[in-house]
């Protein structure tokens, strides 16, 4: 089967970027969504001649090509002071403890964006702690928000604490047509009012994430919440996070992203999340809670514990195309609707291609192996899904709705054989140890 979805290129720098989907579209590659980032070069692992009592910075004067340099907390602290240097170019010259930093200026807010260049060389900034649980502030991060042109790279950031009354990531709260790449995360974000992530809270308005690590917990006191990022609707691609996720209000939990966006594409990534729900709401997966946009060579490893209706393995609640995807983890509901790998599909454009489920699925009425509810997944919705029926704990692969002709039931042994798929193994699957420690289809990048 071929789905077309058209769209606009992808520039970075000044060049075409193509994000495959084999096995999803007739010919070849797609060409997603557009990003503003004119992408500045940068250096890896150099180490500047860095003033540590130089005021405001350790050096340099902000141009491209003489950036200013940073090796303290206070040459840190002295970007946010002010807007003056929202466009400027940093490097930072050595790592950075910001342990005993009472205050920390936030680089950017909402209204004013960063749009210049910050470059982390390799070096680390450690034990920030940002707290505005009373202030009146909109946004939380390292960065208010990231704007058209800004980048964030080769960066390191290590045990980061956030307490927020507002939207909240710890890269920034939001990436507004930004670049974001080469980072890593280790942290705690606790937000009780917008979206939350632990990398940003959105990634919006053709922003990019690639390259980008995180292991976070990540508690939500409020709707679209990720352990990644809360809110997608641009390009996240080779990307993955490790931890918790802990929603208390609202809708949209996922184990990477709380909600993809119509504009959403996530590509190469991977979620190994625990998601706990315990307050009613609506729509949880281990990797996405609700998806519109597009997924593909992406997988979910972590469980799923909910008292909401519309809870998967995978995906909660799917408008979207999802292709060359898998689930591991179990997905528990004290609610309905609840699948393997899909909570349900809420429109007839929805699409699962070459997908499978392994995880245990429990849950109050319709509980399907692969699938909860059983509305949208005929007719081309789904096609080469595979749920595990020795794993699974139910008898139907959705929602208690007898036997569907698309979807395949295997025992746990059948998954080693690739024959057993009709699916792309030369360029997209390969067999070998999947995260539940059996011989699985998992994919070329792992």
């Amino acid at each position: 089967m071929a789905i077309r979805i058209d769209g606009p290129t992808f520039l970075l720098a000044c060049s075409v970027v193509w994000i495959g989907f084999p096995g999803l579209v007739a010919g070849g590659e797609i060409p997603v969504m557009p990003a503003t980032v004119e992408v500045t070069k940068y250096t890896t692992g150099t180490s500047p001649d860095c003033d540590a009592d130089g005021v405001p910075f350790g050096g340099g004067s902000g141009e491209s090509d003489d950036p200013f340099l940073l090796c303290t907390s206070e040459h840190l602290n002295a970007i946010g002071e002010g807007t003056s240097y929202l466009d400027a170019h940093f490097s930072l010259g050595a790592d950075i403890d910001m342990e005993g930093v009472e205050k920390f200026q936030m680089i950017g807010d909402h209204q004013n964006h960063f749009t210049g260049l910050f470059n982390g060389n390799g070096f680390r900034i450690e034990n920030l702690s940002i707290n505005t649980k009373y202030d009146d502030v909109m946004v939380s991060g390292l960065f208010g928000t990231i704007g058209k042109g800004g980048v964030v790279a080769n960066l390191t950031l290590t045990d980061i604490e956030l307490k927020t009354d507002s939207s909240s990531g710890v890269v920034g709260a939001r990436n507004l047509g930004g670049l974001i790449e080469d980072v890593s995360v280790t942290g705690y974000v606790e937000a009780h009012s917008g979206f939350s992530g632990c990398i940003v809270a959105g990634n919006l308005d053709g922003g990019v994430i690639r390259r980008v690590e995180g292991e976070c917990d990540v508690y939500s006191g409020r709707q679209g919440v990720g352990g990644f990022v809360g809110d997608n609707s641009a390009v996240i691609v080779d990307s993955h996070i490790r931890g918790t996720v802990e929603q208390h209000a609202g809708h949209y939990a996922g184990g990477f992203v709380g909600l993809v966006g119509a504009a959403g594409v996530i590509k190469r990534s991977s979620s190994d999340v625990k998601l706990e729900m315990p307050s009613p709401g609506a729509s949880a997966g281990g990797f996405v809670g609700a998806n519109r946009g597009i997924i593909t060579e992406s997988y979910a490893s972590g469980d799923v514990t909910a008292r909401t209706h519309g809870v998967g393995g995978f995906v909660g609640a799917n408008s979207g195309k999802i292709a060359n995807c898998y689930a591991t983890g179990d997905a528990v509901s004290f609610d309905r609707w609840v699948g393997g790998f899909l909570g349900q599909n809420q429109d007839e454009e929805a699409r699962i291609i070459n997908s499978y489920s392994t995880g245990y699925a429990d849950g109050e009425a319709q509980v399907g192996g692969f699938g909860g509810h059983p509305r949208y997944i005929g007719d081309g919705n789904i096609e080469g899904g595979v749920w595990d029926k020795t794993t699974a704990g139910v008898s139907d692969p959705i929602g208690g709705d007898g036997q569907w002709s698309e979807i395949q039931a295997l025992e746990t042994g059948e998954f080693g054989n690739a024959q057993r798929f009709g699916w792309d193994f030369d360029e997209v699957w390969k067999i070998g140890e999947a995260p539940d420690g059996e011989r699985r289809p998992i994919f070329q990048w792992q």
